[in-house]
């Protein structure tokens, strides 16, 4: 029996990483209007480069977590969550973002937090300035 193995563009797998055993079943990404397929028609160079050129936030976006290493004292943010809502603002988009900071100390984040990142994002006491 083959091991089903479903990934997105954000996956760091490629074809050499799998063997005959595993299936690669990409989930498509829509980017300006257009479909991609993961590994059929996209490659993770290619995503990023049309992330990057992309005119337009997907439809579906709501709500967005930033995640940066630094911790800014008495600023408004992290360098990176201020980085995002300038270009959401910009784009005149209305998408919820929140700003959080993971790593710090060298600590590592596992799976689990990055779930919890989620978990708080879908609650209504998600607010800036929370540590992972």
């Amino acid at each position: 029996m083959a091991l089903k193995l479903v990934i997105d563009s954000s996956a760091d797998l490629t074809h050499a990483d799998v063997d005959e055993n595993v299936e690669i079943l990409p989930i498509p990404v829509f980017i300006d209007g257009k479909e991609y397929l993961p590994f059929i028609n996209l490659t993770n160079e290619d995503f990023y480069k049309l992330q990057k050129e992309a005119k337009e936030l997907p439809k579906t976006v709501k709500k967005i977590a930033v995640l940066d290493r630094t911790k800014e004292a008495g600023s408004a943010g992290e360098p990176l969550y201020l980085d995002v809502i300038k270009t959401i603002k910009e784009a005149d988009a209305k998408v919820n973002v929140i700003g959080g900071r993971y790593g710090l100390s060298s600590k590592d984040t596992t799976p689990a937090m990055i779930k919890g990142v989620f978990d708080f994002l879908d609650t209504r006491d998600a607010h800036t300035n929370f540590t992972v």
